[in-house]
């Protein structure tokens, strides 16, 4: 059964409330109108599809919801920490497994299935272990390296040769990578890459990176007043306030490969276990000495992964002038 009609099927069998499908919607963004029949009477949703829902995707439902008046996401799959956040910005959804959120004026259900599962896959692919993550990344914002040899794409991320060539042939498997022509690679399915590498990211690497949390020293210090050192990037919040001027950061994230006893000297830090400010090994090699922050992308996946509305508000501003064109 198509994924949609299971979604429907498994709602009205636990809440007999009727669905109906109809017409595909006008605009390309649109995909299909449901009328959703209550004991208050009929509502209708627009509706927007997705096959598998994660949160990389919610910046753009947050910003097609914006512009319609009830809209309603449609799954295969869902993940539990994709719904916490759909139900905290207000996104109504149903899937295949029979999770359901409709919250509007007049009606309200809420459906959450026990055991749902929020894995990548079964097992890790090569291109997302810890080392493969650090070569994806380079690949997504460097991507005229695409067609490098071996050897050369070593030496710019600090993988072997050996990782090189693993990643390489899991992105052909996965059909991330596919021939343009006979010698030449291009990226295909960005978008979906992206999604992945910043899943990855988050369960094999960030954490590994962690130097440690602390606190400033002393009080009334402000972030801006630091002055990053030894070409030390700001990410997370501090570096979606640079770019968008939009945000006043609650946590602050620092990338930097100076040893601990500098962090401390340089920055007037205080190590603490529940401290606002994460500071991160850096994981890339070549840098961009005009920016203060990290490059957009990764900034835009610091921000999704801590799942806060307003960090995901952000990462959307930020997505759609700098990444759009360039994923």
């Amino acid at each position: 059964m198509d994924y949609k009609y299971q979604a429907l099927e498994l709602f009205k069998k636990e809440t007999f409330i009727r669905l109906e499908l109809r017409r595909k919607g006008r605009g390309r963004q649109i995909d299909e109108r449901l009328d959703a029949y209550f004991d208050t009477g009929k509502e209708t949703f627009i509706v927007k599809t997705k096959k598998e829902f994660r949160e990389i995707q919610l910046p753009n439902i947050i910003n097609l919801a914006r512009k319609q008046k009830k809209m309603i996401v449609i799954a295969g799959k869902t993940f539990p920490n994709t719904r916490k956040a759909m139900r905290d910005t207000g996104i109504n959804y149903l899937d295949a497994a029979g999770n359901a959120f409709i919250r509007t004026d007049r009606n309200y259900v809420f459906i959450e299935k026990p055991g749902t599962p929020d894995k990548i896959r079964n097992g890790t692919a090569r291109a997302f272990t810890k080392t493969g993550v650090k070569v994806v990344y380079h690949l997504l914002t460097h991507q005229e390296d695409i067609n490098l040899t071996v050897r050369e794409l070593a030496g710019k991320t600090g993988a072997a040769n050996d990782t090189i060539h693993n990643v390489y042939t899991n992105l052909v498997e996965l059909e991330y990578l596919v021939k343009a022509n006979r010698k030449k690679y291009k990226l295909f399915k960005k978008e979906k890459l992206l999604n992945e590498w910043i899943k990855a990211y988050k369960d094999n690497l960030k954490l590994n990176i962690l130097v440690g949390r602390f606190n400033f020293t002393g009080k009334n210090r402000l972030w801006k007043d630091i002055k990053l050192q030894n070409e030390a990037k700001w990410g997370g919040e501090p570096a979606g306030a640079l770019i968008t001027e939009y945000l006043v950061p609650a946590e602050f994230t620092i990338y930097t490969n100076e040893p601990r006893p500098d962090i401390l000297r340089n920055y007037r830090l205080t190590p603490y276990e529940k401290g606002k400010i994460y500071v991160y090994e850096k994981f890339w090699i070549i840098e961009d000495l005009t920016r203060e922050t990290v490059h957009p992308l990764l900034v835009y996946a610091d921000l999704i992964i801590t799942e806060d509305p307003r960090n995901v508000e952000i990462a959307n501003k930020i997505y759609e002038k700098h990444l759009r064109d360039f994923i």
